[in-house]
């Protein structure tokens, strides 16, 4: 229904979930001779996606709650996710949703899914999150909670060049750099104010807990 209205997001951001997949099982498998070669398919009946590199053994993907692509049985591909997710699945605040989590942080590290946006009513859940993410190498993250009732999260054109705002400051940290912020939106508007940055690109919302 979504490409029929003209929304071609969700159709990016599976393609990009997809990507993610064959590239991973690609690079476990050069020494293959025709790793080159890339097969998908979908179960009607079990609605399970499986990809196949070569002559290797299929990966099979489902789908979650969130339309997010996971491997069946769940597995991890990036070191620095099996490290964050070893400090984290004994902290009862993660224990329920740390499966899916992982699977994030997967395509965090990956860049598919820009941002990956996670989504909890728990204050001490993101702050947890936000300050583990930050203490592993080469992530950048800002110094505070971004207020967006106080703080700009995108410039207008209308507003006078030096104003700070947030997407500006995501920027800043370099092309292609993995940063880490947390957003603090207590009220509707403060929802709205994020709108832009978040639900205008291929990832809308990756992960959500109570």
């Amino acid at each position: 229904e979504s490409i029929r209205s003209g929304d071609t997001r969700p159709l990016v951001r599976e393609l990009r979930m997809l990507s993610f997949f064959i590239s991973a099982l690609s690079k476990q498998d050069t020494a293959n001779d025709d790793a080159n070669c890339v097969q998908i398919s979908h179960n009607d009946n079990t609605n399970v996606i499986s990809v196949t590199i070569g002559s290797s053994q299929p990966l099979h993907l489902q789908r979650d709650d969130f339309n997010n692509l996971h491997p069946v049985p769940s597995r991890v591909f990036d070191s620095r996710t099996t490290a964050i997710v070893s400090q984290l699945e004994n902290n009862p605040l993660f224990q329920k949703h740390i499966a899916s989590l992982s699977h994030i942080l997967d395509y965090y590290f990956a860049r598919a899914l820009a941002p990956a946006v996670i989504v909890s009513s728990d204050p001490a859940l993101i702050s947890t999150l936000c300050s583990t993410l930050a203490a592993q190498p080469k992530i950048h993250s800002l110094s505070a909670p971004v207020d967006p009732s106080t703080y700009k999260i995108m410039k207008s054109l209308y507003d006078p060049e030096n104003t700070p705002n947030l997407r500006d400051d995501i920027i800043s940290k370099g092309r292609g750099a993995n940063v880490v912020v947390e957003i603090c939106c207590d009220t509707v508007d403060s929802q709205l104010c994020i709108r832009e940055i978040i639900e205008d690109t291929p990832s809308m919302t990756a992960f959500s807990s109570e």
